[in-house]
């Protein structure tokens, strides 16, 4: 601030000096041009004082001060470089595949093992009656104890036959209620039930059961 405050000072005194010099100046021509004419003109009218208002000119900016190059970060405005990845390219070409039937391996073809010796070679049969299972015991065979007593039931048995076809046992299964009919039940069955016996699985003639039931029932 002072150097400014020194600078408009003598500006101010130069530019007073400055004015009052014109004004001395014209006064000389003017009085030396009109002494050649011969005339002098009168000095004070030719000097006439006037207040002459000074404005003093704006002060010059002020010099702002210089700051310092900030050195830019180079990390932070380093250019990023764009990559350019070029189009993955893809293999339209139709594949074919292979049958899957011939990447399956062929399974072998199951072997059938021979059957054994003791294998079944005959479907086993049952005991069959040969004769009338309704003529083993008939209406006659009715002892006359058991009209008298008025007997009735029904009696069950099993009968076992031999390999021959006859019958080896008789046992009752289910009663009459009545020990008589039950017995004459086993001996009728036994003595007139003639049978085709049973076989095994190889066909052999084997011993096997049979089973059936007799009503006994009196008539009028």
């Amino acid at each position: 601030m002072a150097y400014a405050q020194s600078g408009t000072s003598y500006h101010k005194v130069a530019t007073i000096s400055a004015v009052a010099a014109l004004h001395v100046a014209a006064g000389y021509v003017l009085v030396t041009g009109l002494a050649a004419n011969g005339v002098l003109p009168d000095v004070a009218a030719i000097f006439e004082a006037r207040n002459i208002a000074y404005e003093p000119p704006p002060p010059p900016p002020a010099i702002p001060e210089e700051q310092p190059a900030i050195q830019p970060d180079k990390a932070a405005i380093e250019p990023r470089q764009s990559v350019i990845t070029a189009p993955i390219q893809f293999d339209t070409t139709p594949v074919t595949l292979p049958d899957i039937q011939s990447i399956l391996p062929t399974p072998p073809e199951p072997r059938v093992a021979p059957p054994p010796a003791d294998q079944l070679r005959f479907t086993p049969e049952p005991v069959r009656p040969r004769n009338d299972p309704g003529g083993w015991v008939r209406e006659s065979d009715y002892s006359s104890q058991a009209i008298r007593l008025g007997l009735e039931g029904i009696t069950r048995f099993t009968l076992t036959i031999g390999a021959d076809g006859r019958v080896n046992d008789c046992q009752i299964s289910a009663s009459s209620g009545h020990a008589l009919l039950d017995r004459a039940t086993c001996d009728l069955v036994s003595k007139r039930a003639r049978f085709e016996p049973a076989r095994n699985d190889k066909g052999d003639k084997v011993t096997g059961t049979y089973s059936n039931a007799v009503r006994w029932k009196i008539t009028n």
